[in-house]
């Protein structure tokens, strides 16, 4: 437990017990996407169902006991949104860098981080899986 100060409003502050918590949430979206071969030769179009976890750190106050988990669903859903169905080739988000997992990982996180704000958490990493044992991990 750590204690913090809670400032509502223009009142004044309130130290509350605190507690700091690492939430977990998972999301899945179906997209389809191209990378292209050493040779710079394009693969066939092909598809995979994504599962994204987005892992933030955050302060929870222990006197409403609710963690922040369904602000951060919220967040991963719209973040996952724009990609869902989609051939992700064809998105403004990558038509500079290849939608590869690594790169996706990266759009769900500064997409995320967009909506939650310093006030809220701070997004720890978030993982793409495109298969049950292919994934990655992408960190700031």
């Amino acid at each position: 437990m750590t204690n913090a100060i809670i400032r509502s409003g223009g009142s004044t502050p309130v130290r509350q017990e605190c507690q700091l918590i690492e939430a977990a949430i998972k999301k899945s979206f179906s997209a389809a996407h191209f990378l292209k071969e050493k040779d710079g030769a394009p693969e066939d179009l092909h598809g995979h169902n994504f599962v994204v976890e987005l892992v933030a750190v955050c302060t929870v106050k222990t006197a409403e006991g609710r963690p922040f988990c369904e602000t951060l669903e919220k967040w991963l859903e719209e973040a996952t949104r724009t990609l869902h169905h989609k051939n992700l080739n064809n998105l403004p988000s990558f038509k500079d860098c290849a939608p590869s997992s690594e790169h996706i990982a990266q759009y769900i996180f500064n997409e995320a981080a967009k909506k939650i704000g310093p006030s809220h958490a701070n997004i720890s990493h978030v993982t793409v899986w495109e298969a049950d044992d292919t994934g990655v991990t992408y960190k700031r």
